[in-house]
């Protein structure tokens, strides 16, 4: 310990730390900084470390696998049958605004849909904990014993070289064993700066806004100094869910650099375009809070448009002026959308699993050293001294486990420290060889979708920045599809708890059936109560209405045109910034 060993290779001389030494720790995170934009000098020797290749370790061979199909344990679950949120039918809804409504029937636990998010950005403390994600969909990859090493390497050195050490022999043996028989699950397909991806299309749909803002790209440094700057200022000032402006904002200059479209919002292009622009100024309480809001975007406007405007892209906007896109008025509606769409991410690991089956002892036994060297028979010998217990029956050593066990338990901590979730699933985290991977995402599907305390649909994480909604239900033909914007916590039976967090985080007063129901009973069902509920009664009339109509082939839009629905569910109108919507973490 006295000669800064690594804190792995000191096992084999009996030695083990309860706690790393307490310069080696990862600095702690307590900011909600969210992605690469927060970090960027930081994350450039994270990446750097995850792309250090194994073959340094003693004794571990070049011969490597990598089979197309990942063991189950680590595949993700598939639904070839299920569409994205694009095959229901956008129209108006009972709840105010605009719905999704289902295109025909379904069983309850079938699959909906299911749907990559349109961004999603991985939050730097989860970044920081070292095991490396897709830039693109948040995929752990790279294979478990990547994923181990890099774990390892950040707890330990806390980032303070280039160069990872290796894991011990009997440590490296056992996970390529597992990984020769099992495959790697998802290559690591890097860029030239410090990101990677986990496959050549996740890499392609990135493309448009990573290439403006990668440092490695032309005129790279310039832009990384920029956007540090205009990091730096967006946190100082408090404006929410900067790091997808920046990204939002960079896909508009390569739609009007590279498909001719117009400056402003016209260049919103996709998904993006059937958002609602939200101002994020007119949801402040009072007028000295709407006159803030506004400053910060002044004071941010200026550093984002120095990031992106360039000698190329000048000539692209008419005259050199960019105030069509650049201005105040785009940019608080970008950000009040996001503020009201953006819904946190968080999902178990898919090789934990794998990482607690060669803790139990349930990797290769035989093939242990012959998956690395072709050597079954070989003469036996006595254990040499850097052998690990249980490392020769296909099992990782004691040691690396609970060492394994800690990094992922003090990135845990480090992660939920400023999170919304913290102190939920206590348990399954300290029982966790990987840390959870955390982000938020912006998903097309929960975006236009509404609120209801009696939602007709669950919705978890795939393993991936993907959800996969399912009826929890039986959803009719025509009938609207209402998700919970307080995920799990739906389930409270407080009727003015519900109201008020809905109130305070989406500020609508909520009226779906549940809580008229629940109101009724609470007063006796007394005159007040039939008034308060009656506009819930007229919703589900509207709703009705709209499933007739597509049964008699009109569209949703056109079925709920004419009638007076009530706002009590609608996604419109929410203000603050630490409301976003929570679903379950893993499939």
């Amino acid at each position: 310990a006295n000669q800064r060993l690594p804190q792995w290779q000191a096992l084999h001389v009996g030695v083990f730390f309860l706690d790393p030494p307490r310069a080696a720790m990862p600095k702690s995170s307590k900011s909600t900084r969210t992605d690469a934009l927060s970090k960027p000098k930081q994350n450039k020797k994270k990446r750097a470390l995850a792309s250090t290749n194994l073959e340094q370790a003693p004794e571990a061979e070049a011969q490597q696998s990598s089979p197309s199909v990942a063991h189950s344990a680590t595949a993700l679950p598939a639904d070839d049958s299920a569409e994205t949120s694009k095959s229901l039918l956008l129209g108006n809804s009972a709840c105010g605004g605009h719905g999704l409504f289902a295109p025909r029937a379904f069983a309850e636990g079938e699959v909906v849909y299911r749907e990559l998010g349109i961004l999603s950005v991985q939050d730097g403390a989860s970044r920081a904990a070292g095991p490396p994600v897709c830039t693109t969909c948040l995929r752990p990859i790279g294979g478990v014993a990547k994923q181990l090493q890099t774990l390892l390497g950040a707890f330990t050195q806390g980032y303070t070289s280039d160069v990872l050490p290796p894991l011990p022999p009997p440590d490296t043996r056992v996970l390529r064993a597992w990984e020769q028989k099992h495959g790697v699950g998802s290559p690591m397909v890097p860029c030239n700066c410090d990101e990677v991806f986990c496959s050549d299309s996740c890499k392609a749909l990135c493309a448009v806004h990573h290439t403006r803002l990668c440092p490695a790209e032309e005129d790279g440094e310039r832009v990384d100094d920029a956007l540090s700057r205009f990091c730096e200022k967006a946190v100082k000032e408090e404006m929410p869910h900067y790091s997808f402006v920046a990204l939002i904002f960079a896909q508009m200059i390569g739609a009007i650099c590279e498909r001719g479209k117009s400056p402003g919002k016209n260049s919103l292009e996709g998904a993006l375009a059937e958002l609602e622009l939200v101002p994020w100024s007119a949801a402040a309480s009072n007028v000295a809070l709407v006159e803030g809001r506004r400053s910060v975007l002044e004071a941010c406007l200026p550093l984002l448009s120095d990031v992106l405007v360039t000698a190329e892209t000048l000539p692209y906007f008419p005259a050199g002026n960019t105030d069509a896109l650049f201005n105040v008025e785009l940019l608080d509606g970008i950000v009040g959308m996001l503020d009201h769409c953006v819904v946190d991410v968080e999902f178990e690991s898919h090789y934990d699993g794998d990482l607690k089956l060669l803790a139990e002892g349930g990797g290769v036994k035989a093939d242990t050293d012959g998956a690395l060297g072709a050597k079954k028979k070989r003469q036996k010998t006595p254990q040499s001294q850097d052998a690990a217990p249980g490392a020769s029956s296909g099992s990782l050593s004691p040691g690396i486990v609970k060492l394994a066990r800690l990094a992922a338990a003090h990135a845990e901590k480090e992660a939920t420290s400023a999170s919304s979730t913290k102190g939920a699933d206590v348990q399954g985290r300290l029982s966790r060889m990987l840390p959870a991977v955390r982000g938020v995402a912006l998903v097309r599907g929960v975006a236009l979708s509404n609120h209801s305390c009696n939602p007709n649909v669950s919705i978890k994480w795939a393993g991936r920045a993907e959800i996969v909604v399912r009826a929890s239900r039986p959803i009719a033909k025509g009938e609207e599809v209402l998700i919970s914007y307080l995920g799990a916590d739906v389930s409270t039976p407080q009727l003015e708890e519900r109201r008020s967090r809905l109130l305070e985080g989406w500020g609508f007063r909520c009226h779906c059936t549940r809580c008229c129901s629940d109101f009724c009973e609470e007063v006796s069902a007394t005159p007040a109560a039939v008034v308060e509920c009656a506009g819930a009664s007229t919703g589900a009339a509207a709703t009705a209405a709209v499933a007739v109509a597509i049964q008699e082939g009109e569209s949703a839009d056109d079925a709920a045109e004419s009638r007076e629905g009530t706002q009590h569910t609608s996604h419109v109108g929410k203000k603050g910034s630490n409301r976003r919507k929570k679903f379950a973490k893993n499939m």
